[in-house]
């Protein structure tokens, strides 16, 4: 077996195994429901870019590294297709290490900044999950835009809501 045929067998292993820990060890499928409707607040998993009083200064930039704010399931359009973890499978996403597991995926260059970015985001819904009492996680996956395959939202659920 060459170096090269073990190395894509062990990112095979990697990515099975990052697959398996999100669908096979405890995902509540949440199928496709009402229509988006536009929050009236941003809600839980949204950064918010509320500008000063005055109105002087343009609104701040969002802070994409700040832990996301855990609230109810978001409401899923009849073309999306959503996963709600267990509080159970939710910390052990986060004991195996999945956000290092998806920035450690061998990919293109051109696709680098995107792929770290959904690690970025999985660790930010990991943490606001898992700072909340019984909280866990929530995925939607929609059609992509811009070329993309799925475009990918990860957001934290208070525990009340999770199983």
């Amino acid at each position: 077996m060459s170096v090269t045929t073990r190395r894509l067998s062990a990112v095979k292993k990697r990515a099975a195994l990052i697959a398996g820990a999100m669908v096979a060890a405890g995902l509540i499928a949440a199928g496709g429901g009402a229509a988006h409707a536009t929050p009236a607040d941003p809600g839980p998993g949204t950064a918010s870019t509320a500008g000063n009083q005055s109105g002087n200064l343009p609104p701040a930039e969002p802070d994409y590294t700040a832990i996301l704010k855990p609230g109810p399931p978001i409401e899923l359009s009849n073309s999306e297709y959503g996963f709600i973890a267990t509080h159970e499978v939710t910390k052990q996403l986060d004991r195996v290490n999945v956000v290092g597991g998806i920035a450690g995926l061998p990919v293109p260059p051109q696709y680098r900044a995107a792929n770290d970015g959904l690690a970025l985001q999985f660790g930010r819904a990991l943490d606001g999950a898992l700072s909340t009492p019984g909280g866990c996680i929530q995925m939607v996956i929609s059609r992509g835009h811009a070329g993309s395959l799925f475009d990918y939202g990860l957001f934290a659920v208070e525990g009340q809501y999770c199983n």
